[in-house]
């Protein structure tokens, strides 16, 4: 009876360890403080997150199910997709997911609670995420002891201790990162961790891999950020990155759906050309295209925003195109509107269409059902 009882107290230890508590209030730390506790949080919709919706959390995990959609192997699309992220990190500014999240950390400072970081951020970006957290006076303490532990890992450069904050990168498992640097410590003994993320995956994993460790763990699955992420607006973001990507400027969402509303290439002082996407590179490393138009009939079929969607429909034959956006101004004497309809004129470029002439550079390709769908850049 005795063994039974033991066994029954072992297992009922182990289901409050692995215990996950909801939360949308990051003051609910505070209630789990204890003598020799060690916080450790997550960073992004945990913290912090963009001002805009580009460079969000679900904004890169978006993107990275575009790329597996599009055919590419996991490995590559998490690089591909980390990278656009790490991207707008060096541009982007960021604001605490609740506005009382520094003051909170403050207090756990103040009461010799160590504070530590760890966020599923590449390396690469560790100096920048640094000058984020610091511009919203976010300071976390850290242990300065897991720096000479880091020094000691077989790969450096894969995951990195800077200024309180651990980077495992994204495909490492934070629950076993987190369990390794507890290990190593010598100078510090915690009896309880208590873990805020906003992923439900890393509370499961910290759990884990704290299983009969003799050390309590505290997992709070936080959700302050839920809403902003189950409302995420695929066509904002895109619209945001498209932008960006062609003037450097990261738009407010406010601005970006301001400009969507007026089409932001929408007007026919705007001319339209195109290249199949798989032209593409040799366009990138020639700085311009031909097509046979030009040598047959002395100029490049272009259209107006108004007329793509006829234009789309009649006479693009691939799968995916590179869709180039310029101005009358731009392309000058060279262009010349004809056709047979006097009200619906052509435009006609009787020359190569060059690198320097673009504005913008748009993406499209058919959906599911075959049809093309026209970026929302051109459309009002």
């Amino acid at each position: 009876m005795k063994t039974i009882l033991m066994l029954l107290a072992m297992v009922l230890t182990m289901k409050a360890q692995a215990e996950v508590i909801e939360t949308n209030s990051y003051k609910d730390v505070l209630k789990y403080i204890t003598a020799d506790t060690l916080v450790v949080t997550d960073l992004d919709n945990t913290v912090i997150e963009p001002v805009q919706t580009l460079g969000s959390d679900q904004w890169g995990e978006a993107m990275g199910k575009k790329l597996l959609a599009a055919g590419f192997q996991k490995p590559q699309a998490v690089e591909m997709h980390v990278s656009m992220f790490a991207l707008i990190q060096q541009y982007t500014k960021v604001k605490t997911v609740e506005t009382d999240t520094a003051n909170i950390i403050d207090e756990l400072k103040k009461s010799k609670i160590p504070v530590l970081g760890l966020t599923a951020r590449p390396v690469y970006i560790a100096d920048r995420t640094i000058d984020l957290l610091k511009s919203v006076n976010l300071n976390l303490t850290g242990l300065e002891e897991v720096a000479d532990i880091m020094k000691l890992d077989q790969n450096p450069n894969e995951i990195v201790y800077k200024s309180g904050v651990v980077f495992v990168g994204p495909m490492n498992n934070k629950g076993l990162v987190l369990k390794s640097i507890v290990d190593q410590l010598k100078n510090s003994h915690f009896k309880r961790i208590i873990f805020v993320d906003d992923k439900s995956h890393h509370t499961v994993n910290v759990d884990k891999a704290f299983e009969n460790s003799g050390i309590e763990v505290k997992s709070l699955r936080y959700g302050a950020a839920d809403v902003r992420v189950q409302s995420y607006d695929a066509k904002l973001a895109d619209f945001e990155w498209s932008h960006f990507l062609n003037t450097g400027v990261i738009l407010s969402d406010k601005e970006a759906r301001e400009l969507m509303n007026k089409g932001l290439y929408s007007s026919d002082e705007f001319v339209v050309t195109e290249i199949p996407m798989a032209q593409y590179q040799d366009f990138l490393k020639n700085g311009f295209f031909t097509t046979e138009s030009l040598q047959s009939e002395g100029f490049i079929h272009c259209a107006m925003p108004s007329q793509m969607p006829y234009v789309v429909n009649k006479y693009f034959t691939e799968d995916e195109y590179v869709v180039f956006v310029s101005r009358q101004d731009i392309l000058g004497s060279d262009l010349v509107y004809e056709g047979k309809d006097p009200k619906n004129l052509y435009p006609h470029l009787r020359r190569s269409f060059n690198v320097s002439d673009i504005v913008a550079t748009l993406f499209m390709k058919r959906n599911s059902s075959g049809q093309f769908e026209l970026p929302i850049e051109l459309t009002k």
